[in-house]
């Protein structure tokens, strides 16, 4: 298995981007996201809603600290963010990956999350920032020992959540965290670690060590599949 230290992020340049990261940039300066309600769950007016919240992270939050900028909207012809009922896989509460075409997707599973008590909102922040950070999904950020971190930056903190306008968002880890260079952060966006490469204690991370990946969970026992990713 090969490892590219390849971290999709730049889709716009970002002054304070850390050199590490470099910017393939396909698609061009900013992407677009359309998410699409399939869920019976889900009022019109919930959607729109969300909707509008996300582009409001996006913006405010997400894009200074990654140089990533997206419109997120409804209409057709964005990368796709689906909502819909039940989950295709067993426990899962929300995915992103690749399509056979190579385009980058998400789903996100009203149902599955409320069964685990998390609104379907964050897990829909969660995906997003995921998306947009690591559309193709085999990004990567060398760490000490030879190892490399998955660049999914909601998994280190997926059970610390915030709201904007009432609506529950994900926080997310910022490239400090994924950086390992001596920094004073913010290592993701709620100030919930203190360090490069802390988990939450609902958390986890994915490392590539010993030519194989590993799940790292902050402190429970088993990593929660909701948000678990294979990685290539």
């Amino acid at each position: 298995m090969g490892i590219r230290q390849w971290l999709r992020g730049l889709l716009c340049p970002a002054p304070s981007a850390p050199p590490w990261i470099t910017a393939p940039a396909p698609g061009g300066p900013c992407q677009h996201i359309t998410f699409i309600n399939h869920s019976t769950q889900v009022t019109p007016a919930q959607f729109q809603a969300c909707v509008a919240v996300l582009q409001v992270q996006v913006d405010r939050d997400f894009a200074p600290v990654w140089g990533v900028y997206a419109t997120v909207d409804a209409l057709p012809g964005g990368w796709p963010i689906s909502i819909l009922d039940a989950s295709d896989v067993p426990g899962a509460l929300g995915y992103h990956d690749v399509d056979p075409t190579g385009t980058p997707f998400g789903r996100v599973f009203v149902e599955t999350s409320q069964l685990q008590s998390v609104s379907w909102q964050s897990v829909a922040s969660h995906e997003l920032l995921e998306l947009l950070a690591d559309p193709f999904v085999f990004g990567a950020a060398p760490g000490p020992g030879g190892t490399f971190w998955a660049l999914e930056v909601g998994d280190p903190v997926e059970d610390v959540r915030y709201t904007i306008n009432g609506i529950e968002v994900s926080d997310f880890a910022t490239p400090a965290w994924f950086s390992g260079i001596p920094s004073a952060g913010p290592f993701d966006a709620q100030h919930a670690v203190q360090a490069a490469h802390q988990i939450t204690f609902g958390g986890y991370a994915s490392v590539f060590q010993n030519g194989a990946w590993a799940q790292i969970p902050g402190g429970r026992l088993n990593v929660d599949a909701a948000y678990q990713r294979h990685r290539p």
